[in-house]
């Protein structure tokens, strides 16, 4: 599922049991603010989005709905955990495994159809995680 900014703040802050007014005092603003980005009424601005960003861990594509994987620590910790237990598979398989890992932690979508553009995707992202693993055994 894609998300909009708008709604990808609210699964965020909710994540964390967060009120409004909590993320509000976090990131120095006013809950109204916030409430007019959840809501859509308001664009979010990039000092607000990178500020999101840090206060979350995840990567601004994450916020902005571009990609469903929250950061690239998350992804290279699921590879390295898949390498090292996968010592005789092929990057192909590799790359199989670490999706299924992805779609259980939710990061992608379990049972929903991805698009082979997005699948292909991952799996050049995931190449390009394990050939610099592979550097820096």
């Amino acid at each position: 599922m894609a998300y909009e900014p708008r709604q990808r703040i609210r699964l965020l802050r909710t994540s964390k049991n967060w009120s409004i007014d909590d993320l509000a005092y976090k990131l120095h603003t006013n809950r109204t603010t916030i409430s007019k980005i959840e809501r859509g009424q308001t664009a979010l601005k990039g000092d607000v989005l990178i500020d999101l960003s840090k206060l979350f861990n995840v990567s601004t594509d994450y916020i902005l709905g571009l990609t469903d994987i929250p950061s690239n620590d998350e992804l290279k910790k699921i590879v390295s955990s898949v390498m090292a237990n996968a010592s005789d598979s092929t990057d192909s398989q590799i790359a199989d495994i670490i999706i299924a890992k992805l779609e259980e932690r939710a990061i992608l979508p379990e049972g929903q159809d991805i698009l082979e553009n997005k699948v292909e995707s991952i799996k050049k992202l995931i190449d390009a995680i394990i050939d610099l693993a592979y550097l820096d055994l």
